[in-house]
């Protein structure tokens, strides 16, 4: 076969142990080596090495070999970058020792590369990405300037302790604002040793749990103590547990209804109680100037008594109200000790209880004095009653005219006398009695 060279057991392109040089169809081919094992065949157009390369040539190119470096970047401000003096060591053992430098102002992305072929102390710097790449060359490092004067210039460094990224960490005041999410954040790795304020200005805090300065916020309540702000139950209570339970405060959504109650909800104990339609006052009512307004019972509405200095009361519709001793000034007292306001009084519930009314009904507008013996007023007129000796008497007194009911207890005799004021006893009228 013509234009072929075969040593050792070669006889083709791929063929045989040996080494293969010569044409092979319309190709100029090469091949040296097993092509089982290891070889180098060249096809006419690619180079293939099956095995391992050890180790380049001494003074082989910077640009095709492994290095490393020591030297350490540092912003100087928005548009310079520096670098410190130390040594760029080659994979084949060639080692530089490089100056320290800068970028000088930068107002475009700059490289930092080394080019032997220029000075093997110094790095090189280009605004052009292609003067760092080629026969020996080393791309160093990429810089850019910030706009902002406030921030640090932007650096990424390549190779042995070089950095990727800013100066070995990210400078907060290289970070753009707004930029971090929680995606970038690792959970549980931020705690309060990391946070150097907890003033928060025109931010909103978002949390479910934790302790806001001594309150304790839980799902939808922020409370401290006895006290409590509950969003989700759309409750304040101071206090109380419940609208009808422990003494306190409760003000909220109660069964679908909003009530409100201060004091204590046990029995016969004081309280102010808003239960949605009614409000109840229980035990005392404290008073000391000014008018008391209009006060309607209902159900209980106000029971237990009212005292303090009473100027004015409006009895409407009244129910079980007691006046203690002392509680109502003399001088605000009419109707034998009993308090009357604009044509109203103040009734007995019954015959022998301390406690009284106002009725709204005719037939219940009474005034009784004692369950025996008694003076009964009401829509059917004046009625005297008693028990044994009786020796009072009981006027009636119309300006002019008057009834006089006497009843003379050594004699036995009652008498009824009409007489007209103006003509003595007795002179102008008619007597009715025993003599």
């Amino acid at each position: 076969v013509a234009e072929r060279i075969l040593i050792g057991a070669a006889t083709a392109p791929l063929t045989g142990v040996g080494i293969f040089l010569g044409l092979d169809g319309s190709d100029y081919e090469f091949r040296a080596g097993d092509p089982a094992g290891s070889f180098i065949h060249w096809d006419a157009t690619n180079l293939t090495i099956s095995g391992a390369v050890i180790t380049l040539g001494s003074g082989s190119s910077p640009g095709i070999q492994g290095w490393t470096q020591d030297l350490v970047f540092s912003p100087t401000d928005n548009d310079t970058v520096a670098w410190a003096s130390g040594t760029l060591t080659l994979a084949d053992g060639t080692a530089f020792s490089i100056s320290g430098g800068n970028t000088g102002n930068m107002t475009a992305v700059t490289y930092i590369y080394l080019d032997t072929a220029v000075s093997t102390t110094a790095y090189q710097t280009s605004t052009t990405a292609t003067d760092s790449v080629g026969a020996n060359k080393i791309l160093v490092a990429v810089a850019e300037d910030v706009a902002d004067a406030a921030k640090d210039a932007e650096f990424v460094v390549y190779g042995g302790s070089g950095d990727v990224g800013v100066s070995k960490t990210i400078l907060a005041s290289v970070i753009a604002a707004d930029v971090i999410t929680f995606n970038e954040i690792a959970g549980n790795t931020i705690t309060g040793a990391e946070i150097n304020t907890m003033n928060l200005t025109a931010k909103t805090l978002t949390a479910d749990t934790g302790i806001v300065g001594g309150w304790t916020l839980s799902g939808g309540e922020l409370s401290s103590g006895n006290t409590a702000i509950d969003a989700t139950g759309q409750i304040i209570r101071m206090g109380a547990t419940a609208f009808s339970t422990t003494a306190g405060i409760w003000m909220g959504l109660d069964g679908g209804v909003y009530k409100f109650r201060v004091g204590n909800p046990a029995v016969n104990q004081p309280r102010l109680v808003w239960d949605g339609t009614t409000l109840s006052i229980s035990e005392r009512l404290l008073y000391d100037t000014g008018a008391l307004a209009t006060f309607e019972d209902g159900a209980g509405v106000v029971q237990g008594s009212i005292y303090g200095t009473l100027r004015s009361i409006n009895i409407d519709a009244l129910n079980v109200c007691t006046f203690e001793v002392g509680s109502v000034p003399v001088a605000e007292i009419a109707l034998a000790g009993f308090f009357l306001e604009a044509g109203k009084a103040i009734f007995p519930r019954s015959l022998d209880n301390t406690t009284y009314y106002h009725g709204t009904v005719a037939a219940t507008h009474a005034f009784v004095v004692s369950n025996t013996e008694r003076l009964l007023v009401n829509a059917s007129g004046i009625t005297v009653t008693g028990q044994g000796v009786f020796s009072n008497s009981v006027t009636i007194d119309n300006p002019d005219e008057w009834l006089l009911l006497t009843d003379t207890v050594t004699s036995g005799s009652v008498d009824l006398t009409f007489q007209n004021a103006t003509t003595g006893t007795g002179a102008a009228g008619f007597q009715v009695g025993i003599t």
